[in-house]
């Protein structure tokens, strides 16, 4: 099973999953239809709400993970990314190795990640969000040290799976972005 989140959205992620998988398997890309929401009636839910984890437990689903399995492995997925971009980051700022490593731990385990999973198993898009900060911190810091084409797609391609993977955390996001730029500019 998966964890049953006290907020009662579990079997919504469920619903989300099943929904996106079969547009998918009929070929529907990009799905923007839940044609079961609302009773029946459809609801427009991936116009407008996040989805690249929910992509993500979709292409786990296609290769024959059940459901909960799929949305288990999307949730490690995003812990081990946010560790390893975290290091990376770390890495990037002229972090020692232990230092990076201790950084990377340390948001491993951060309240947020562990509220995401454990009181909030709905939350695929936010946990992705928090995996992906450092590495969109990491990419704007190769544009600042190395200028190239090559660094501007990279820091392009990730500021993009973040908006995609959550909006909301992106528009949140984007202050830290912007000092974090101004301060790498100036060092």
């Amino acid at each position: 099973g998966i964890i049953n989140a006290p907020s009662g959205d579990t079997p919504f992620v469920f619903f989300k999953l099943h929904q996106l998988h079969s547009a998918l398997t009929q070929l529907i890309f990009p799905v923007r239809w839940m044609p079961d929401a609302a009773l029946g009636l459809g609801y427009p839910f991936f116009n407008y709400n996040f989805s690249l984890a929910l992509y993500i437990a979709a292409l786990f689903k296609t290769f024959g993970a059940s459901y909960a399995l799929a949305i288990k492995l999307t949730q490690l997925l995003a812990l081990l990314l946010s560790s390893f971009t975290m290091f990376n980051f770390a890495r990037a700022i002229r972090l020692n190795q232990f230092a990076a490593a201790l950084a990377a731990l340390a948001y491993l385990f951060a309240p947020f990640h562990l509220a995401s999973i454990f009181t909030r198993a709905d939350s695929l898009g936010e946990l992705f969000a928090f995996a992906l900060y450092p590495l969109v911190l990491y990419s704007l810091q190769l544009t600042t040290v190395t200028p190239s084409p090559r660094s501007y797609i990279f820091f392009s391609a990730a500021l993009t799976a973040l908006i995609l993977s959550h909006p909301t955390s992106a528009f949140i996001f984007l202050p830290i972005l912007i000092a974090f730029y101004f301060i790498s500019l100036s060092s």
